[in-house]
């Protein structure tokens, strides 16, 4: 529940790409964040997604936005920002908005999402003037750890 995660408050998968998350792993450990470097698998009942891969998912979020605008601009204050380079790592604004629209699904009587799915592309360009960038990934944010019918350790390689 970091402010700047960018699908929101829950618990964090690489979609089928368990390489990734040992190397992200790897990276923490080079940042002095872990001692052993490990990824966990998960059996996921997606449920209610907000998949922002779907021109539903977009159209939900962008009114979760316009929301989110106009109190922000009825009270005189700037909208938080996405910084963090050209990969923009820190998604403060993004985690606002989808903060708001659980927010905007409860006040309206919808179910809550259960989970969140978004590309994040990231890393360098696979090469001059690509459009490929070398960490881009699938995430899943389960919302609702019930969701999360089971775990298990990934192999190192």
């Amino acid at each position: 529940d970091n402010g700047y995660d960018w699908l929101g408050p829950g618990v964090y998968f690489w979609e089928n790409n368990p390489a990734r998350a040992i190397a992200f792993a790897r990276e923490q450990k080079d940042r002095g964040k872990l001692d052993t470097p490990f990824a966990v698998g998960a059996i996921i009942d997606m449920g209610l997604c907000l998949d922002l891969t779907t021109q539903d998912g977009i159209q939900e979020i962008s009114k979760a936005y316009e929301g989110l605008r106009e109190v922000y601009d009825k009270f005189g204050r700037e909208l938080p920002k996405n910084s963090g380079g050209s990969d923009k790592l820190l998604r403060n604004l993004d985690c606002k908005v989808i903060k708001t629209l659980h927010v905007m699904r409860k006040l309206d009587d919808l179910p809550a999402i259960d989970t969140v799915r978004g590309i994040f592309i990231e890393g360098e360009p696979v090469y001059e003037n690509a459009g490929f960038y070398h960490k881009t990934h699938v995430q899943i944010c389960v919302c609702n750890p019930a969701q999360i019918k089971g775990v298990f350790r990934i192999p190192s390689a």
